[in-house]
């Protein structure tokens, strides 16, 4: 999927985002876009096709200029990620998503910025607790081999801690608070495996580096849209809308020609 040609005209995407925000302005609800850069970019020392590499990271800056040109809200998490794959690892070797550390490390870029434009909720002490850790067959390894044979061709097996938060035992996590507004919290994620997949940590890190809950919408296997699509078709959702959407779009899902068909089903992991 990062290796297929990207559109030069990034107009389509960026107006159906634009149309997103406006959407969610309408019902009191800043939207908030995080672009997910290509692993093949964030890993490019680990890579062989430079060109490739720098071709996505090229891309990755395109996409956040022309956003924020609409006049999007937007995250840039590629840099925390290129620092932390100089010395550990921002995504798995055998796998196409992200690390615990690597999510961590967007987490924290994304709660600085919200604090920055005063979005964030007052923060409260959530506890960080490791759950326990899990061995798995990473995801490209199905191109190469079986999962059984891989440690055969020097594929060994993926192991992550995944991290969960643990919020104050004071704090009322009912719809009400959940949903209302900035003073109560009303942390909205959607997305696509990168953040519904708990092995990742991704939306556990987030309510960690915010010191607030975080309701997840994001789903697996259906891109970065139709999770948005049906979040805003849910009634419960337009009747308490939360004060803050935080949308994680991996920019390799721009590659997509069926991206923005609300009726075909979205490839990926």
């Amino acid at each position: 999927e990062e290796a297929r040609a990207m559109p030069q005209d990034l107009a389509l995407p960026v107006a159906r985002i634009s149309a997103v925000r406006d959407r969610l302005a309408a019902m009191g609800t800043t939207l908030v876009l995080v672009p997910l850069p290509a692993k093949t970019d964030v890993e490019a020392d680990r890579a062989d096709l430079p060109g490739l590499s720098a071709a996505l990271g090229e891309r990755h800056g395109a996409f956040v200029a022309a956003l924020r040109d609409a006049g999007v809200p937007v995250v840039d998490i590629r840099p925390a990620l290129v620092d932390l794959a100089r010395d550990g690892q921002a995504f798995f070797a055998t796998d196409t998503h992200w690390t615990a550390e690597g999510a961590a490390a967007a987490a924290q870029v994304i709660a600085d910025d919200l604090r920055a434009r005063g979005l964030a909720p007052p923060a409260q002490p959530f506890t960080r607790d490791p759950a326990a850790p899990e061995v798995f067959s990473g995801d490209l390894v199905s191109f190469v081999t079986s999962p059984a044979l891989a440690p055969m061709v020097g594929l060994a097996a993926e192991r992550v801690t995944p991290i969960r938060a643990v919020a104050p035992a004071s704090t009322d996590l009912s719809a009400g608070d959940l949903f209302g507004g900035i003073d109560s919290g009303g942390i909205a994620l959607v997305g696509t495996s990168y953040s519904a997949n708990a092995r990742w940590s991704f939306a556990d890190s987030l309510m960690l580096a915010l010191g607030s809950d975080v309701v997840n919408h994001a789903e697996e296997g259906r891109g970065p849209v139709r999770p948005v699509t049906d979040m805003l078709a849910d009634p419960a959702f337009a009747e308490a809308p939360p004060a803050v959407v935080i949308w994680e779009f991996p920019v390799r899902y721009l590659s997509d020609p069926a991206l923005w068909d609300e009726e075909a089903p979205q490839d990926g992991a």
